[in-house]
């Protein structure tokens, strides 16, 4: 078990390094996310956890995640806060750019919010997202649009997702969601409607199970009153799994030039014979990783238990991963 946990922290480490500051020249392709707090990650504080970040766990070797997601953030406070300006000089042609906004775009309940972080979906917030679209494409980099996530707000009867609009105009993400999606078709980009995937996903597997997706189940965070934060908008790590992979099965399955930064599969250990009673797991292990090898890279993926090996000896761009 010991050479487990060793061996899982090293992949660890590796995978937080592709999302350093400092790219030599000629290494791999780098996705740049700009977003709100649905993408941060509050600075790895648990339990948060960025969905964008979490696809760097499933990338070739030599690409990375360069997170500038910021917790607040609309369109145009990302702009006013320089966080815009710093992102775009550290694009590299071959770079993919991810813009996912509106959950802060579409708040103007207080004169705060409506001269920092309100933009209207058919007017102002296209035009920031425009001058994004020319400003990638200037860098010889590829812009990818994307719908804002969903929050977990069930109806009554715990069925149906609710997008609550504004009272005077009926904006809510939905209204981001048409801004993208008209966008995409406009400047010709490529579109990945995270809105929809997500809603799909919540309503199918339903409310009690959507709820384990966000800060709303693990009861840590709490409110003025001592209670715990009812936070259904804010993914923790079974979340930022979720949607991750939703993102890439969605880019690979549509064939996006995107999806040429992820490997191609997981390899779980108990697909090659491994019992938790600690039988077969050696062999397993390196079924697991040749198997990988010949796919051209992969993950492989150990389940939650308990599991006894002898020594595991990795391969090139193929990666190791614990479940919690």
């Amino acid at each position: 078990m010991k050479k487990i946990i060793t061996v899982a922290l090293l992949c660890s480490f590796a995978a937080v390094a592709a999302w350093g500051k400092d790219r030599p020249a000629g290494s791999g392709a780098t996705l740049f996310f700009a977003g709100d707090s649905t993408l941060d990650d509050n600075g790895f504080r648990h339990p948060y956890r960025s969905w964008g970040r979490e696809t760097a766990f499933y990338m070739k070797a030599g690409n990375g995640v360069e997170n500038f997601a910021r917790s607040g953030a609309s369109t145009k406070s990302f702009v006013a806060d320089g966080h815009w300006k710093k992102l775009i000089a550290k694009v590299r042609p071959g770079d993919f750019v991810l813009i996912q906004f509106g959950h802060n775009d579409q708040k103007r309940s207080t004169k705060f919010y409506v001269e920092k972080r309100w933009a209207d979906p058919k007017g102002l917030f296209r035009d920031i997202v425009r001058g994004w679209v020319a400003e990638i494409r200037a860098k010889g980099a590829s812009p990818i649009l994307a719908s804002p996530i969903r929050r977990g707000t069930f109806d009554k009867a715990g069925k149906r997702l609710v997008d609550a609009t504004h009272a005077s105009d009926g904006v809510c993400l939905g209204s981001y969601r048409e801004a993208m999606e008209e966008l995409s078709r406009e400047l010709k980009c490529d579109y990945v409607d995270m809105n929809t995937l997500t809603r799909d996903l919540m309503e199918r597997v339903g409310k009690a199970e959507t709820e384990k997706f966000f800060v709303i189940s693990t009861g840590i965070l709490k409110d003025k009153d001592g209670e715990p934060r009812r936070d259904i908008t804010h993914p923790i790590k079974a979340g930022a799994e979720a949607f991750a992979k939703l993102f890439i099965e969605n880019v690979k399955a549509r064939g996006l030039p995107v999806a040429a930064l992820f490997r191609d599969a997981d390899f779980p250990i108990t697909d090659f014979g491994a019992k938790p009673d600690g039988s077969k797991c050696t062999e397993a292990f390196a079924k697991a990783f040749a198997a990988a090898e010949r796919a051209g890279g992969g993950r492989v993926v150990v389940p939650a238990g308990k599991w006894f090996s002898g020594a595991i000896h990795l391969k090139s761009n193929c990666g190791l991963h614990l479940s919690e």
